[in-house]
């Protein structure tokens, strides 16, 4: 499941950002190591959405 989340949001960037938004809480709580990774994939994929929305038109 993580690495088709990967997948998703290395490769196709199209990982729905508000369930990453959604688990940062618990992760928050119980992985306080992997927060910062998740707040990163949440950036590129907003910044990726920007771009492809730019292009779109």
């Amino acid at each position: 499941c993580y690495l088709e989340a990967k997948d998703q949001i290395n490769n196709n960037n199209n990982y729905p950002i508000d369930k990453l938004e959604d688990i940062i809480p618990f992760v928050t709580e119980y992985y306080k190591d992997a927060v910062n990774d998740i707040l990163n994939d949440v950036i590129f994929l907003k910044e990726e959405k920007s771009q492809k929305e730019k292009f779109d038109y």
